[in-house]
């Protein structure tokens, strides 16, 4: 018989067999079947020594002719997988290798070898490749061709290590200089790895925080390699910090005299970096009279510092008058003259009856001088006095005494001219007569404005004409013309209402006192607003009209009260948020603003002030509507005009045309000056440091064969230079100032 079977290490035999009939009753008695085949392969199953028997057990195999036929014994090959194992791990730097592999079930005893060849080391993945297995049995004999071998590769994956970059943060105070930390930290690298490059890119100048941003990350291996791929990178900003810094504006003192103009308040800065500059406002305590009051700054807000205010004190010092007795004269036995004097100094529209004094003499009524006193109080209200004394003359009966006394008055300001020109005459003598003397001076004394008007007549301005009379004396009173200031109270209106979410306003003003002079006034702004609950001062500012001076008018302000009462209906008003944020061009946040308005409340709000930069909206303005706002300001670096003018010293012309640049506050310029024919230009090259506003600067040039100077400062006087023209004029600064010095 044949068989076959899949290799599985044993032999394959077949003791079996067939044959053809044989006569009956007859058997087989013995067959010798020998075969065996334990390899994949065929070989022969070979029968022989047949032995037949009949019934009767005899043998009879001599009776036939016996025939073999051999039989096949077939092995075939057996299926195996040799599979190469799979491995994953995260990058190390170093190669993932796998040389174990797996198999489908061998025969027993059966075992194998086999190559596998696959590395990854950067992250990603290959194959695991298996090969050239080698099949042996438990007797140590191959038996590698007995099997049916199919290879399947395995994976080796190598995933991307996590690294985490975290950009340095770092904070500093205000300097008008950017903080810049290009530093970082970060989680490890594999091995021997390394960072080649971090970009951190991040600056902060002004107060605020702002991102420090780590990126570009490049690593690379021992060998220079660049590894990056296999890095899972994660940035972290770091965060740069400018706190404002702190600094003080204080109110600087001031001292004026009562009655002067006020002096303009000011204000010391001290802490501002480079050429920052803070706009104040200086407002002082209200009070005209004598004393101190306190002087109050107001600067705008900038978010690069946190500014501290100081108060100062302008101090109203007494204004100083003088009390001059008048000189008189009598002949002798006659009664005194009335005793006169004179004040002078007084502020403009305060009438001289605010001074009290004394006048006295002397005594003795012999032929002589006899002195004149003033007297009273240094000290009287706003005013410090002092007194000047005079001389009254006794004459000899044979004398005259001309009197001259020029007429005085006081009246209220009323728009209209006063005239109190002239004078009235007293003489000692019936003999003599106004006709016999001749007046030369003026006596005019007219005034319209408040103010104290005075005659100067003087005693030499007279002169007897009539030669009969010899000892003639002329006593001269000089008038004064007093135009007083009208008092004037402007009040504010008051009002009352319950909370609603609107404005409560009253631009009502009330003119009460001396009231103006027909056809003057003031332009009154009723500034004074109330929206929620509470009290207060319904305010206001104004202007003199245009036909209106303000000399003539002390003015009061009085405020009204705005009154807002609570609602108990209040959660049916309306309420919606406006928000601005003001930012610079790169986006940097200076300050957010937020407030809520009710629907139809107006509203404004200015933006801050901020040294070389320019707010794309000067005001955010106009009316709440039914939904929230959102604004944003952004600051732009401003820009200045520079113009470069080339004019000829001898006609003012201009000799070629202007050079103009748009340049930032800050910026270094170089302008060279162009060649011109006929002409040679004073210097070559205008720069310098342009400043937070326009510059224009003139470059002169002279004409050949012409030559310029000034007068008395060398190199002639030939051609006339007149540099108020001309801004900054360049070119002639050896010639004015010497050392190379340049007029700005």
């Amino acid at each position: 018989d044949s068989d076959t079977k899949v290799y599985d290490a044993t032999a394959l035999t077949k003791d079996s067999y067939t044959n053809t009939a044989l006569a009956e009753g007859d058997r087989i008695d013995s067959v010798t079947v020998s075969g065996s085949q334990t390899v994949a392969g065929d070989s022969a199953n070979v029968p022989s020594a047949a032995a037949i028997m009949n019934a009767d057990g005899e043998d009879v195999t001599g009776s036939y002719d016996i025939t073999y036929v051999n039989g096949k014994l077939s092995v075939t090959k057996k299926t195996v997988t040799i599979t190469a194992d799979s491995e994953i791990k995260q990058y190390d730097s170093t190669a993932l290798t796998k040389a174990s592999f797996t198999n489908t079930e061998l025969a027993t005893g059966d075992s194998v070898t086999a190559t596998i060849t696959g590395s990854q080391t950067v992250a990603g993945k290959s194959e695991n490749v298996p090969s050239d297995a080698i099949i042996t049995n438990a007797n140590g004999d191959d038996v590698t061709s007995s099997y049916d071998i199919s290879y399947a590769n395995g994976t080796l994956e190598v995933t991307q290590k996590p690294v985490t970059i975290t950009a340095d943060s770092d904070a500093k105070v205000y300097d008008a200089k950017a903080l810049i930390k290009d530093s970082y930290t970060s989680t490890d690298l594999a091995g021997s790895d390394r960072f080649d490059t971090v970009a951190v890119t991040g600056s902060q100048t002004n107060a605020g925080s702002s991102s420090n941003v780590a990126s570009g990350a490049i690593i690379l291996n021992i060998n220079n390699e660049d590894v990056t791929d296999s890095y899972s990178i994660s940035y972290v900003d770091g965060e740069l910090t400018v706190k404002p810094k702190k600094i003080t504006i204080t109110a600087d003192d001031k001292t004026m005299i009562y009655g002067d103009d006020e002096p303009a308040l000011t204000a010391t800065t001290v802490g501002l970096e480079g050429s920052d500059y803070i706009a104040t406002t200086q407002t002082r305590e209200a009070g005209k009279d004598i004393g101190t009051y306190t002087i109050t700054v107001t600067p705008v807000a900038d978010p690069n510092y946190e500014i501290t205010t100081e108060t100062g004190t302008l101090t109203i010092q007494p204004r100083p008058v003088t009390v001059t007795a008048a000189d008189k004269a009598k002949v002798f036995g006659t009664a005194d003259p009335a005793l006169t004097a004179t004040v002078t100094g007084m502020a403009t529209g305060e009438s001289t009856s605010l001074i009290k004094y004394e006048l006295s003499r002397a005594t003795g009524e012999d032929v002589g001088e006899y002195a004149i006193n003033a007297t009273g109080d240094e000290a009287q209200g706003n005013y410090t006095v002092s007194y000047v004394p005079a001389t009254l003359t006794i004459l000899p009966e044979d004398a005259v005494i001309v009197t001259i006394t020029a007429n005085n008055g006081e009246y209220e300001y009323d728009g209209t001219q006063r005239d109190l020109s002239g004078y009235s005459v007293s003489i000692s003598n019936d003999l003599y007569k106004e006709s016999d003397f001749t007046f030369n001076g003026s006596n005019t004394l007219r005034g319209v404005n408040a103010g104290t008007y005075r005659t100067d007549m003087q005693a030499s301005d007279f002169v007897n004409t009539n030669t009969n009379f010899e000892n003639v004396k002329f006593i001269v009173e000089n008038g004064t013309l007093e135009i007083t200031k009208r008092d004037v109270t402007l009040t504010s209106g008051s009002a009352e209402k319950v909370f609603d979410g609107t404005p409560l306003t009253n631009d009502e003003i009330t003119v009460s006192g001396d009231g103006f002079v027909t056809g003057e006034g003031t332009n009154v702004t009723v500034t004074g607003r109330r929206t929620t609950e509470g009290e207060s001062d319904n305010t206001f500012t104004y202007t003199m009209a245009a036909n209106t001076q303000a000399g003539n008018y002390d003015i009061t302000s009085e405020f009204g009260k705005l009154k807002v009462t609570e609602n108990e209906d209040d959660e049916l008003v309306e309420y919606h948020k406006l928000t601005i944020t003001y930012q610079y061009e790169n986006g940097d946040v200076i300050k957010t603003f937020a407030r809520d308005y009710m629907a139809g409340t107006r509203y404004y709000v200015a933006s801050d002030k901020i040294a070389n930069y320019k707010a794309d909206t000067a005001a955010v303005s106009g009316t709440m509507g039914n939904a929230d706002i959102n604004v944003t300001v952004v600051y732009s670096k401003a820009t200045h005009t520079l113009t470069v003018k080339f004019v000829s010293m001898t006609d003012s012309g201009q000799v070629t045309t202007p050079v103009t640049m748009e340049l930032t506050s800050g910026d270094s310029y170089t302008v060279f000056v162009p060649a011109v024919e006929g002409y040679t230009a004073m210097i070559e090259k205008v720069t310098g440091i342009m400043p937070d506003s326009d510059r224009s600067v003139t470059v002169f040039f002279l004409p050949e064969g012409t030559e310029a100077g000034i007068a008395g400062i060398g190199g002639g006087a030939q051609v006339p230079i007149e540099i108020d023209d001309f801004g900054t004029p360049l070119g002639i600064g050896d010639s004015i100032l010497g050392g190379g010095e340049v007029i700005e």
